[in-house]
């Protein structure tokens, strides 16, 4: 995914939101690169918990 940024200095940072869809084959800590101009500036942690739930079944009578 590419996003462009306007960079403006002194006080003024950037913050970007994206939706993105990830088909993880396990849970646990994965990280995104962040990257500018090709270099590496940081990587940010997400850590992924599966958790199973099982629906209820209706009473409506």
């Amino acid at each position: 995914m590419n996003r462009s940024a306007l960079f403006e200095g002194d006080d003024r940072g950037v913050g970007l939101f994206a939706t993105v869809s990830l088909q993880l084959k396990e849970d646990g800590l994965h990280w995104f690169d962040v990257l500018f101009e090709g270099q590496r500036l940081t990587s940010v942690p997400l850590r992924v918990l599966v958790q199973q739930t099982q629906l209820g079944t209706s009473t409506a009578g």
